[in-house]
This record gives structure tokens, sequence and C-alpha cells, in this order.
């Protein structure tokens, strides 16, 4: 079985720590585990996972701890997204919510996602001067 070029990370983000699981973009998820919620361990683990070797996309929740770890993750050159919690389908019924349970949705659902793209400055006007 060949292994895809992407993994998606979902994390469940609170002030005090994250919970991440990743899925593969054929289909297996498994959770990483809880990291604490502050920079040196996302960035640790971001490490970590960079040094695996695949493509990473990591996938948050729009929520006020979710927006720092865009700007984080983005600096480092690694795709991110924010979703919000209202697009996050839910099935008729299921009202637990848990953090571990949010992570694997993010992750699980992050592949259907179409990632957006940023749009691109406009080029510096060029005076005649300049060759």
């Amino acid at each position: 079985m060949e292994k895809s070029s992407k993994v998606f990370g979902g994390m469940d983000v609170h002030k005090e720590s994250i919970d991440i699981t990743l899925a593969e973009q054929g289909g297996e998820v498994r959770r990483l585990g809880q990291i604490g919620g502050d920079r040196g361990s996302l960035l640790k683990m971001v490490r970590k996972q960079r040094s695996r070797g695949r493509e990473r996309v990591f996938v948050c929740e729009a929520e006020p701890c979710g927006f720092w770890i865009y700007r984080e993750i983005t600096a480092l050159g690694l795709a991110c997204m924010v979703v919000s919690p209202a697009l996050i389908p839910r099935r008729a019924g299921d009202h637990v919510k848990t953090d571990r349970r949010d992570s694997e949705r993010l992750a699980s659902l992050a592949p259907s996602w179409k990632r957006p793209t940023l749009p691109r400055r406009p080029a510096a006007p060029r005076s005649a001067a300049e060759p």
C-alpha cells in the first residue's frame, strides 16, 4: 500500500493545551496526543512532524486561541487552515463534545475542504530609471 503525500493535522486549541490528531489523505486517522498550549510546545511538535518528510497541512478552529497558531505555522512556511466551527458538519443527536473528538473531526474532514489561497500583493511600480 502506497502512502499518501499529504498528512492533515487537526488541532483542538485551548489556552492550556492543544489536542492533535493526524489523518492521511487516504483515510487513516490516528491521535498524536496532547501538548502544552504554549509557543515552544507547538514549535517542537511542528519540527518533529516536519522531519517526517511528508507534506503537512494543519487545521484549527476559528476561536480566540487558534489564530496565533495560524500565524506561527504559516510563518514557518507550512500550510494551515482556520475553519469556522459552524462549518464543521455534525450528526443529528451528536451532543458529546470533547477535545479528542474535535481534533479527530478536523483532521478527517480537512481533505474535503479547499485550502483558501491568500491574495498576493500587487508588485510595486518600477520607475523608468530602473532596468
